[in-house]
């Protein structure tokens, strides 16, 4: 253990300092004076004489230098005058005399009857005897590292330090908690053992569980397009029935060939061909019954989709009409107090020329004696000569005074008013800017509006139009088929209406023409049978993706539910590192992850006051928070030595600590002042 203690300190010619000798209590000291007497520095110079640099780091000498020698009226360095600063301490026990000088490098220039300066001299001295810079530091630094002494002297530097190397000092006190000593705490945290058993980090795990998620996803967003792309290939149609059409077709082509060969039969069939007919009639009826069903429920299903795009546009307009007005009536707000703010500029205004007006009234007065100021009131003669001076001598000064007071009265109002006259302009300068950020967002929001109208206005123009021209293709191809097979029914009819009246020779002729057309009509229906193949593969297919979704969404929520399980698994760590780091302290609290709003955590390093943010809280808790991390990481490292406490005024109860403590109050005392 290592405790240094600062006996004395001798101050000589140090920045502001002139001669300065301070003797220090072994537990508190209380340095007193007001604002810019030199509290500060004489930290500033117990630092420069351990380490040679300020409390901003800042070095004597060099690029960045701070200014240790003292300054004259034009802020020239004094030269030929030494900057010095002794300690005694005491370490471990022992007693220790280090000091430091400056010198001026003096040299000779040829002609000038004064040597000048040509930079600057530092001297080491350790119990009087004169070292280089080297060993002299070497020596500090075998007493007390200088970044150990920085975090136990100074009670704000730890929370001034980037988080990464305040977390660091943290964790290096709590110690390192590994996965391994919490995957039992929980029998949900078996599957992320078994990870760490195979050599996977708890992160490499979470970034494969992730990866597997995205190409789930990945696949699951394709399944649906195939699905939809292979339903809208299979065609609705009443197979079934286009076989019985086909064997009826097949049989009328038999009994053509029959009656070709008896020509005979030709006058018997010719009823038959009646009755066929009809029935060809009816059976085409149906299939356009059919066909028909499936183009209304088509345009409806299109319908629909319109209508669910017109309600989209119209909620997505209604939600930009009322940003809209929002940022209407925030400008309109402001603006009504930009115009009071205007109003205010010119009363303060017109009140300030009153005020000039009055200044140069008042300050031109001169007074004027009335003889009657001099005679006795009681005697009614006139005063002798000396007392009349006298009296003349009073009154002028009364005048003087009473004039000073009234000039000085109007002064100070007059400068109210110019603060407040700033203050106003300060405020239409902010609010302006505001206003012209939200003009800007208001004519965005209105470019956005215009668009997503005219979109609405040609969703709604499209749903108006329902020329065939606009449909899909396959409800062109279904709307054509419709009226080709209507073409072909009233065909039929004709046909119907001509075979009451034809003769013998017109059925063998019709005969053969109709059995060329059947011919023709099988040929289609087979082409139309090939199709149930491709449906029945397509509808296959669509089963077999229906059961990969199935599969994967199962797969995904396995995998969610693993990310479930490692960010509790996190949080527990998380709970167990603060909570081990808050334990250490009697004030202090550590927040040491953030977590984001993925539910990921992120690691950081805020020390917290009653919950409220370090950089948040008041000066007290500031510094009985530093001096809370100062007895830790003094215990820690079994090193102690003087803490200087700045603006100590500001705290009621300070916080003991081990260490001795140097108060440096603002108080009204003209020199400093040491109890």
């Amino acid at each position: 253990m290592t405790v240094v203690k600062l006996k004395n300190i001798e101050i000589t010619h140090f920045k502001g300092i002139k001669s300065l000798r301070i003797g220090l209590n072994d537990d508190v000291t209380t340095v007193f004076g007001e604002n810019g007497l030199g509290k500060s520095s004489v930290y500033d110079a117990w630092l420069w004489l351990l380490f040679g640099k300020d409390s901003s780091g800042r070095k004597a000498t060099g690029k960045g230098s701070f200014s240790i020698k003292p300054l004259d009226s034009k802020n020239i360095r004094i030269s030929k005058v030494n900057t010095e600063v002794t300690g005694y301490l005491e370490v471990d026990g022992i007693e220790l005399v280090i000091r430091k000088i400056i010198k001026d490098k003096m040299t000779s220039v040829k002609g000038a009857e004064e040597q000048t300066s040509d930079g600057l001299i530092t001297e080491h001295y350790w119990n009087g005897m004169k070292l280089n810079e080297g060993p002299f530091q070497t020596k500090i630094d075998e007493i007390i590292n200088e970044t150990i002494f920085k975090l136990i002297s100074n009670p704000s530097y730890f929370n001034q330090l980037h988080w990464t190397e305040a977390r660091k000092i943290i964790t290096d006190l709590v110690g390192d908690i590994k996965d391994e000593d919490l995957v039992d705490s929980k029998k949900e945290f078996a599957i992320i053992k078994e990870q760490l058993a195979a050599k996977k980090t708890l992160d490499e795990y979470k970034k494969e569980v992730y990866q597997k998620k995205v190409g789930i996803n990945d696949e699951l967003k394709e399944i649906h397009p195939r699905i939809d792309e292979l339903r809208r290939s299979i065609e609705v149609l009443d197979f079934d029935a286009i076989e019985v059409e086909k064997g009826t077709y097949l049989k009328e082509i038999e009994k053509i060939n029959l009656i070709l060969d008896d020509h005979a039969t030709l006058l018997k069939s010719k009823n038959e061909k009646v009755i066929f007919k009809q029935n060809q009639i009816f059976s085409l009826e149906q299939l356009l019954n059919v066909l028909k069903n499936n183009y209304k429920q088509r345009l409806s299903s299109l319908e629909l989709q319109k209508n669910s795009a017109q309600h989209d546009l119209k909620e997505a307009i209604k939600v930009l009409e009322n940003r809209f007005e929002d940022k209407s009536s925030m400008i309109k707000s402001r603006q009504s107090i930009i115009d009071a703010a205007i109003a205010n500029i010119n009363s303060y205004s017109q009140r300030r020329d009153s005020l000039r007006e009055k200044y140069n009234t008042t300050y031109s007065q001169t007074l004027v004696f009335d003889e009657g100021d001099f005679i006795c009131p009681v005697c009614k003669r006139a005063h002798e000569g000396h007392h009349v001076e006298n009296k003349k001598a009073e009154m002028v000064k009364s005048f003087l005074e009473k004039k000073k007071t009234d000039c000085a009265k109007i002064e100070n109002e007059g400068i109210e008013l110019t603060a407040k006259i700033k203050e106003e302009e300060t405020k239409i300068e902010e609010l302006s800017k505001s206003i012209n950020e939200w003009k800007a967002e208001s004519l965005a929001l209105s470019e956005e509006l215009q668009s997503k109208k005219s979109q609405l206005e040609n969703v709604i123009q499209q749903s108006n139009d329902n020329s065939p021209t606009e449909l899909p293709e396959d409800l062109k191809e279904l709307n054509l088929s419709i009226k080709s097979r209507e073409a072909e029914l009233e065909s039929w009819k004709a046909e119907l209406s001509e075979m009451s009246k034809s003769d013998i020779s017109d059925e063998l002729e019709a005969a053969k023409t109709n059995k060329k057309s059947f011919e023709t009509m099988i040929s289609a229906i087979e082409k139309a049978l090939a199709k149930k193949d491709i449906n029945e593969k397509s509808e296959s297919r669509i089963n077999e993706l229906l059961e990969k979704e199935k599969f994967l969404v199962n797969a995904l929520s396995d995998l969610e539910r693993i990310e479930y399980i490692i960010s509790d698994f996190s949080k527990q760590k998380i709970s167990m590192v603060e909570e081990k780091a808050n334990s250490l302290f009697k004030l202090a609290r550590f927040k040491m992850y953030n977590i984001l709003n993925n539910g990921t955590e992120d690691p950081t390093c805020v020390t917290l006051v009653n919950g409220v943010p370090w950089i948040d809280a008041n000066n007290a808790a500031k510094i009985n928070i530093g001096l809370d991390i100062i007895n830790t990481l003094s215990e820690k490292h079994q090193v102690y030595a003087p803490i200087f406490i700045d603006n100590a005024e500001s705290v009621n109860n300070i916080l003991p600590t081990a260490s001795q403590q140097i108060h440096l109050v603002v108080s009204h005392d003209k020199e400093l002042k040491v109890a």
